[in-house]
């Protein structure tokens, strides 16, 4: 069997990588034995479907929102209302540019609507740190 670090470690060196999905997350788009392929890009785009470490030594397939300063990633699993903690880009190991097959193409409309949700997230954060919160 191979092991997460290797695979990370051929991703990370360019080369394409067929992997199996396993989880419902990312439904519609992808779901549980879905057999996607990843390849590590020089840049990586609000709507793409990302592939990365975390820090328990497992992978995640989750799409990109938005970048941050100091390259940190805010991603969001398709089915989840909120998105991952910040994520730094090293973590990264590739994007997803083909499911059963099939070229992944994101859609101009997927992206916008990533690119809107990032400034959604953003403002609540933002929100967040400058409004005092109450004290019962």
């Amino acid at each position: 069997m191979t092991s997460r670090a290797h695979i990370a470690e051929v991703l990370r060196e360019g080369e394409a990588l067929k992997l199996t999905v396993n989880g419902e997350c990312m439904m519609p788009t992808l779901g549980p034995g879905s057999c996607i392929t990843a390849q590590k890009a020089n840049k990586y785009l609000p709507g793409d479907v990302l592939v990365f470490t975390t820090s328990h030594d497992s992978m995640l397939v989750h799409r990109l929102l938005g970048t941050l300063p100091g390259e940190r990633l805010l991603c969001k699993a398709d089915r989840e209302p909120r998105p991952d903690a910040l994520l730094p880009i090293t973590r990264v190991v590739g994007r997803v540019i083909e499911i059963e097959g099939q070229p992944l193409r994101t859609q101009a409309t997927k992206r916008l609507t990533c690119c809107l949700a990032f400034a959604w997230h953003l403002t609540r954060l933002a929100t967040a740190k400058l409004v005092p919160r109450k004290t019962v």
